[in-house]
């Protein structure tokens, strides 16, 4: 399991989402850059790529979190 740093990202991580990523050991830079493709900036698409990784199984505050680093990621590229 490997340890993550919760000031790496630009998204505010709280203990749920930490904990559930390292218990996972969850490829979070993968699942961001996979959320990045399909973002578009409107909430219809954010809230579908969130469902998109809670049926792979991740819950729904994670989920939440990796749209909202995959958008402030994408805004910081703009």
């Amino acid at each position: 399991m490997s340890k993550l740093d919760p000031t790496d990202f630009e998204a505010p991580m709280d203990a749920d989402v930490l904990s559930e990523i390292e218990r996972k050991d969850a490829p979070v830079e993968k699942l961001i850059s996979e959320a990045m493709k399909f973002i578009d900036g409107s909430e219809e698409q954010d809230l579908a790529v969130a469902r998109y990784f809670i049926e792979k199984g991740y819950s729904d505050k994670t989920s939440g979190w990796l749209v909202r680093e995959a958008n402030t990621r994408r805004a910081a590229e703009a």
